[in-house]
């Protein structure tokens, strides 16, 4: 299998950079949509100006409190995708039922057992695709 670098880049636009955050902001433009205004803005401090320094970026406890938060996700994120590598979560007896979303701890529970609940349920179909 090909290297991740090289299938990230496969699919890069010459036109805009992806992920690029300014201002201090932790999000990037077009990350949030305000429904009152009609305006794009920034999920973190959800700011509708573009040009405008992130609030949230001097540092306040509430800051720190979600970069840990952010960092206890991204572990279980890639304990997750290690577990996909590994193959392990389509072996895995399937959930009788899929529980609501917020039952869950987190999303990455959440769409494992999602998965597995619909590719067991589609695996043992009758109705396949030709």
């Amino acid at each position: 299998m090909a290297d991740d670098s090289v299938l990230r880049n496969l699919a890069q636009s010459t036109l805009y950079s992806e992920n690029v955050v300014v201002a201090g902001h932790r999000s990037v433009w077009g990350s949030w949509f305000d429904p009152e205004s009609k305006c794009w803005g920034y999920a973190c401090c959800r700011s509708t100006n573009r040009t405008e320094a992130c609030p949230l970026h001097e540092g306040n406890g509430e800051e720190a409190a979600d970069e840990e938060s952010d960092l206890e996700e991204a572990a279980k994120a890639e304990e997750a995708r290690a577990a996909w590598r590994a193959g392990k979560l389509l072996d895995d007896p399937p959930p009788e039922k899929l529980d609501q979303r917020s039952a869950y701890a987190g999303n990455e529970d959440f769409l494992a057992q999602f998965v597995l609940y619909w590719y067991h349920s589609w695996i043992n179909s009758d109705e396949k695709p030709n």
